[in-house]
């Protein structure tokens, strides 16, 4: 029969002991980070730090070119509008290029090519 006291402690050490393995390869600073703010997010730009990125010397432009408006895609329901697809799963910005061309372009949440944002992997 297990006492309720040395399960208590059982996982009292379980826990101790997956905060002290977490801890090793993520460092102190970044576990207090994820601690204090829990969740980051793409506005986290005063939280957590940057490195800005020089421009290139000889920057390879993007044509402007004709921009697809808002095409078709296959989605759950069958096809949709790629907008609406982006909209709906709480997008902020899409961008697709092709070669040196700018093909679609799409801004949601008052967001625009300006706005700062932490975009994590996306690149």
């Amino acid at each position: 029969m297990i006492r309720p006291r040395s399960t208590i402690l059982f996982l009292l050490a379980a826990a101790i002991g997956g905060f002290l393995l977490w801890l090793g390869p993520a460092g102190l600073v970044t576990v207090g980070r994820i601690l204090a703010y829990n969740f980051s997010g793409i506005e986290d730009l005063a939280v957590f730090p940057q490195r800005q990125l020089l421009a290139s010397t000889s920057p390879s432009l993007l044509g402007a070119g004709e921009l697809l408006d808002d095409p078709l895609v296959f989605g759950d329901s069958g096809r949709v509008r790629l907008a609406s697809l982006l909209e709906a799963n709480d997008a902020v910005a899409f961008l697709a290029v092709q070669g040196d061309r700018i093909l679609i372009e799409h801004y949601f949440q008052g967001y625009d090519r300006a706005t700062p944002v932490m975009i994590f992997s996306a690149s």
